[in-house]
């Protein structure tokens, strides 16, 4: 068992190595951004061409890796952030993200939370309250794909995708441990998911 810098428990040798990696892209990026700025500063200041030419550069190149770690990295560090701010350090121990217990939505389903292999994304049982589909449409008309939303109590949400057979065994997993799951997208479900995180986020800063 490895004990993340953060304190969630995990144990699956995947999900560890992704987020080493993570932690990896989002210092590179920062190391070369850095550098590329103080190429870019000694290269104006004593006229220095290739200096500013490699500055800037390496600050293009800081960018397209910061990019990559938003898109690829991000979620799985959002993730481990969340556990721990819920205190849920052992929710994702038991997740094995070589037993995909969802294999056309690439899930693995643990006792207390479920791993996500196309969005990198753990997500806790009982922090989720309202789950819907997104159709993402191309110009607005013509619909290209289908996100399902995680919406959690305190407001975050986390998006996933799934297959519509699949995500019904998903749902009850998820009910078993947050019976007052809401399904489906509409205005009495988006007004009462906004009363609860209301409720939700007031009784944190009471300490309730």
């Amino acid at each position: 068992m490895y004990k993340d810098l953060l304190g969630v428990e995990i144990r699956d040798e995947a999900i560890l190595k992704k987020i080493r990696s993570a932690n990896n892209i989002k210092m590179i990026s920062i190391i070369i951004a850095v550098v590329s700025f103080i190429c870019t500063v000694l290269g104006l200041a004593i006229s220095v061409n290739y200096l500013g030419m490699i500055g800037l550069l390496g600050l293009m190149a800081s960018v397209v890796v910061f990019l990559i770690f938003l898109e690829k990295y991000r979620p799985i560090i959002r993730s481990i952030k969340y556990l721990n701010k819920y205190n849920l350090h052992s929710a994702a121990k038991d997740l094995n993200s070589n037993n995909i217990n969802l294999p056309k939505s690439k899930i693995c389903m643990g006792n207390s939370a479920f791993y996500s292999k196309n969005f990198s994304t753990i997500v806790p049982y009982s922090m989720i309250l309202w789950v819907y589909v997104e159709k993402i449409k191309y110009m607005a008309v013509i619909p290209v794909e289908e996100n399902v939303n995680i919406c959690c109590r305190d407001g975050s949400i986390f998006k996933i995708k799934a297959n519509r057979e699949e995500m019904q065994i998903l749902l009850n997993q998820i009910y078993s441990c947050s019976p007052d799951l809401v399904i489906g997208y509409g205005r009495n479900q988006e007004n009462f998911y906004h009363e609860q995180v209301y409720k939700f986020v007031k009784s944190r800063k009471s300490g309730k």
